[in-house]
């Protein structure tokens, strides 16, 4: 997977919801560096006080990559993709206890173009869908072997995932 992206992160053009993520994303970085509300050419919509979700995983990229290159967003996609993609592999391990089995989801995600062809363009919905999943996860989890770190994680998912999209609700 770390080859693919190597070789794959610069091919990639900018999709339309791209330019309006990652200048709120900045927006919310200078919020919190200065304290100041910027308009980075966004509706009022998308600044930090009005926004309808939480971008602050699109601060953090931000902060990674201060020159605003969108090769390097689509490389930070990538690589925190790869969650999902670890996600999926451990849910079906824990269940089926088979390192070849567990394979066999991990194989249907990456080769679904709908999922897989977003990874490196879409800073909405990929990060919402790792932790929708994970959140899925705890709960398995849970019900197999209760613990306070699990739930106290599991509330941080679904946290996450409400913030990051209204249907993360559906969890609670």
């Amino acid at each position: 997977y770390f080859i693919f992206i190597i070789f794959t992160y610069k091919s990639f053009g900018i999709t339309d919801d791209e330019f309006v993520e990652y200048r709120a994303g900045k927006s919310l970085l200078n919020f919190y560096q200065t304290g100041e509300e910027r308009n980075f050419n966004l509706s009022n919509t998308h600044l930090p006080s009005n926004a309808l979700y939480f971008r602050v995983h699109l601060a953090i990229y931000n902060f990674l990559n201060p020159n605003f290159y969108y090769e390097v967003f689509h490389l930070l996609n990538f690589i925190f993709s790869y969650f999902l993609i670890l996600g999926v592999y451990l849910l079906f391990y824990s269940y089926y206890q088979n390192k070849y089995y567990s394979l066999i989801p991990v194989l249907m995600l990456i080769l679904t173009p709908r999922v897989f062809g977003d990874f490196p363009a879409n800073p909405k919905d990929i990060p919402f869908a790792i932790f929708f999943f994970f959140s899925l996860f705890l709960i398995y989890l849970l019900q197999k072997r209760f613990s306070f770190f699990l739930l106290v994680f599991l509330g941080i998912c679904i946290g996450v995932a409400s913030s990051l999209r209204l249907i993360g609700l559906s969890l609670v």
